[in-house]
């Protein structure tokens, strides 16, 4: 079985996201009432999850090239979810880093865990909600149930609100006129 690019971003994109909105909680649990070891456990966390929006970046390119020339798909929308998406990466990179720092210096001086952990704590939640931003940009690309457009809407170019002058969105008769079909 071999993957196109669109299959292999949309495996990959998920982990980095979901990654780093479970892992901020921990992390702010574990900062303010963990133990060393599990202090130490929930930075090398914070590192892998940081990494695995690599992956999910370099898959982007090729996902863009299978569905760019697909109707109702929007230059823009792509645009918008490719400048979220390396806003997040860098300060994913960034708190990753801080916590490899942390938990390297933290073995010279443990007083330093406890700050490391915080510092990724903060980053991982701004982080979280990059992530977050980057998801929905990036469904705007193909679920027109996130922008309230409908396949015929964007197929017209009509807006979210249905003022195309033929279409009612919330007919069935719409999607028929806009696909050629009649009763």
């Amino acid at each position: 079985m071999q993957f196109n690019g669109p299959q292999v971003h949309l495996m990959v994109n998920h982990f980095p996201i979901v990654g780093f909105i479970l892992l901020t909680p921990i992390l702010a649990l574990v900062a303010w009432c963990g133990d060393a070891k599990l202090r130490q456990l929930t930075l090398v966390a914070t590192v892998v999850v940081s990494l695995f929006a690599l992956p999910a970046f370099w898959s982007g390119e090729p996902a863009e090239e299978g569905v760019e020339h697909l109707p109702g798909v929007s230059e823009n929308d792509i645009h918008e979810h490719e400048e979220a998406a390396e806003t997040a990466l860098t300060l994913s990179l960034v708190t990753g880093a801080i916590a490899l720092v942390g938990l390297l210096a933290s073995t010279k001086k443990a007083a330093y865990l406890p700050l490391a952990v915080k510092v990724s704590f903060f980053g991982a939640a701004i982080t979280s909600v990059l992530m977050a931003n980057v998801g929905h940009e990036g469904g705007k690309i193909r679920h027109p149930e996130i922008t309230g457009t409908t396949p015929s809407q964007e197929r017209a170019g009509g807006d979210a609100k249905g003022s195309d002058k033929n279409e009612d969105p919330s007919s069935d008769e719409s999607d028929e006129k806009a696909n050629g079909e009649s009763n």
